[in-house]
């Protein structure tokens, strides 16, 4: 932020974390998805790759519908929220299916002891989101460059741990 701040002056870093809270909110709420993750696992531990490919599906749905739900009050949420460019919206409710994948991988994670893994995996997303911003913002990609590395994060992070947890098919 201290770095964006400065590339985009007041205005544009105002309506950055506008859009960055609007990505966060729901964040938090997919946060929750890592706690019910945690507790599942480690009830059916016995079962423990079925667990996972039923929260890695119902937390793809959940993510879906969101998407699909963000996508479809965009125009209303732009007007509400008086963001300049519709698409910016689109790039912040295609983090909200992200977030929730990534929020079952880490919980598979602590379920198993794997928590150098989990803290790995988020100093991973913070360095990626960090580069891909100084990089952008530098090439003067202003708001494009500030909410856009989220989402490329979330992506790698989530090929990272799917390549990690493995058992895709349960």
């Amino acid at each position: 932020h201290f770095y964006v701040s400065r590339k985009l002056a007041p205005e544009g870093y105002g309506e950055f974390m506008v859009l960055y809270s609007l990505m966060l909110t729901v964040g938090n709420i997919s946060n929750i998805f890592s706690i019910i993750s945690v507790k599942t696992i480690v009830e059916n531990i016995e079962n423990k790759y079925e667990t996972l490919r039923f929260l890695r599906l119902f937390a793809l749905s959940t993510g879906c519908v969101l998407v699909f739900s963000g996508v479809l009050l965009s125009p209303f949420i732009k007007t509400f929220l008086k963001i300049s460019y519709l698409p910016y919206i689109w790039v912040v409710v295609t983090t909200w299916l992200f977030m929730f994948s990534i929020a079952v991988e880490r919980g598979y994670l602590q379920a198993n002891d794997r928590f150098g893994i989990t803290a790995f995996s988020s100093a991973f997303e913070l360095t990626v989101r960090l580069v891909i911003t100084v990089i952008l913002m530098y090439l003067g990609f202003y708001i494009w460059g500030a909410i856009f590395p989220s989402l490329f994060a979330f992506i790698s992070v989530l090929i990272f741990l799917l390549a990690v947890n493995q058992n895709f098919f349960g």
